[in-house]
C-alpha cells in the first residue's frame, strides 16, 4: 500500500502542476502534514469530518463578515462574493436565503460551496452534508486515510470553489468513494 500510495502521490503531483488549482497543488504538498496529524490524533472519521466542516463554516463567516484585502485577483473575487452575500443578509434570508439581494444579482457562482448550496436550498444543506459525511465515514478500514485526505480537500476546498457540482470533481469523488466505501448492501 505504501509503494502504491507514493506512486499515486507522485503521479498526482505531476498531473496537477499544469493546472491553475492552487487547492489541489497545496493539498498535495500538505499530505505529509495531514498524514502526521492523522497518525498522531487517531480520531474517528466523523470527528475529522466535523473538524473540517466547522473550520470551513467559521472561515466562511469570518470572510463574509470582515472585509479582507487580498492581492490575488481570484481570491479577492471569491472573498468579495462571501462578503457581499453577508452584507445583504437579513432575518428573512435565514428562511428564504435565495431572495438575498446579492444572490439575485450575482452572475454565476458564489465560489463558496457552503454559500452556494445554502443560498439556493436553505437548510437542505444539512441533509447534503449529512449524506457527504456518510460517504466519507463509511469506508473500509484500509481506506480510512484516503477518505480522510479526500475529506480535507473537499471540505476545505468548499471555501473557494464548488466541488461537488463541478462535473469532473463530482464524478472522480463519486467513483473513488464508491470503490472505498464499505456497505452491507453490495
Amino acid at each position: 500500500m505504501i509503494k502504491r500510495s507514493l506512486l499515486l502521490i507522485i503521479i498526482s503531483l505531476i498531473a496537477i502542476q499544469d493546472t491553475d488549482s492552487r487547492l489541489f497543488i497545496y493539498g498535495i504538498y500538505l499530505i505529509p502534514i495531514l498524514y502526521f496529524f492523522y497518525k498522531l490524533t487517531k480520531f474517528r472519521l466523523n470527528s475529522y469530518f466535523y473538524l473540517f466542516m466547522t473550520t470551513s463554516i467559521i472561515i466562511t463567516f469570518v470572510i463574509g463578515l470582515l472585509d479582507f484585502t487580498v492581492t490575488d485577483a481570484s481570491l479577492s473575487a471569491r472573498y468579495s462574493n462571501a462578503h457581499r452575500y453577508f452584507d445583504d443578509f437579513s432575518l428573512k434570508n435565514v428562511f428564504l436565503p435565495f431572495i438575498n439581494t446579492h444572490r439575485l444579482e450575482a452572475e454565476g457562482s458564489l465560489h463558496n460551496e457552503l454559500l452556494e448550496i445554502f443560498s439556493f436550498f436553505g437548510f437542505v444543506i444539512i441533509y447534503y452534508y449529512y449524506l457527504l459525511r456518510n460517504m466519507f465515514c463509511n469506508v473500509k478500514n484500509e481506506y480510512k486515510l484516503i477518505s480522510y485526505l479526500l475529506m480535507f480537500i473537499i471540505l476545505t476546498g468548499a471555501l473557494i470553489q464548488i466541488n461537488i457540482s463541478n462535473p469532473y470533481v463530482g464524478i472522480m469523488l463519486g467513483c473513488t468513494l464508491a470503490i472505498i466505501t464499505h456497505s452491507k448492501k453490495e
